[in-house]
């Protein structure tokens, strides 16, 4: 590998290694099946290297991948739409602050992410790539079209109430609004309306909620994970180690710290 090939590579050089000490953690971790962990753990950094991959590709033959990306956004856009009429029109789930995280769309394994937060992160993303092309020049049909796929993405984001899904959502937005120059400035103040227009769904008391919740209750559950980490500091427990802690006010159990990184390294 030559030196300008490497420094192509070198950002990924962290998330190299950080995969790496990962997936030998699985050797020193104590009563769980290694083969299993050291399996999942695999496939989850295969599937994160692959995303970059991707992107990658994206950048490099942009016309064919973006060209696809679009249409399967189009079409998680449609899946959305579905689950949305599904649990809240034909379920009648309540509409109530948190009265239902929406998660899946009801309909067995179809659609079902079995978790609000990793259903936002998912639709988030798509939501993303129709704001990009949203805000590039091209055809006026496709850019409404994008449009039109957006709302069903953003409602359903607003409805995981998984608010980093929805921060690194609008910061997405704020990136990609900077970089697009001046002749989107239209688009993305139509792109800001529809985000006021689903905040309005629920006005002042989502965000008076959130400001009360402050971090959920989670920095108990943090220093617990911490206290954990204090006690192996340089190579952890090993991956598959369980986590345990229990909420004394509502007797909840977590099984993990709510946060990937302590997760890991605990």
């Amino acid at each position: 590998m030559n030196a300008a090939t490497f420094s192509r590579f070198r950002p990924l050089l962290p998330l190299c290694l950080l995969a790496v000490w990962s997936l030998l953690s699985v050797g020193w971790s104590e009563g769980v099946d290694q083969f299993f962990e050291f399996i999942t753990l695999l496939a989850n950094w295969g599937a994160v290297f692959t995303f970059i991959a991707m992107t990658a590709c994206l950048a490099r033959f942009r016309t064919t991948m973006g060209t696809c990306l679009v249409i399967l956004a189009m079409v998680v856009s449609l899946v959305a739409l579905f689950s949305l009429v599904w649990q809240y029109l034909v379920l009648d789930r309540s509409l109530a602050y948190r009265g239902f995280r929406i998660a899946g769309s009801g309909l067995g394994d179809f659609a079902n992410l079995r978790n609000p937060i990793d259903a936002g992160l998912f639709y988030g993303v798509f939501a993303t790539v129709l704001v990009f092309y949203l805000c590039r020049q091209g055809r006026a049909a496709l850019r409404w079209l994008c449009l039109v796929a957006l709302l069903p993405l953003l409602v359903y984001l607003m409805l995981t109430y998984s608010r980093g899904a929805m921060f690194s959502f609008v910061a997405a937005t704020v990136v990609i609004a900077s970089l697009s120059g001046q002749r989107t400035g239209r688009w993305c103040a139509i792109l800001l309306a529809l985000l006021a227009a689903c905040m309005a769904l629920f006005g002042e008391t989502l965000l008076q909620a959130e400001l009360d919740k402050g971090f959920n209750g989670r920095e108990p559950i943090w220093q617990h994970a911490l206290k954990l980490i204090s006690q192996a500091p340089l190579l952890g427990h090993g991956a598959g180690q369980e986590f345990d802690y229990l909420i004394p006010r509502t007797g909840t159990i977590y099984h993990f710290a709510h946060n990937y990184l302590l997760t890991l390294w605990n």
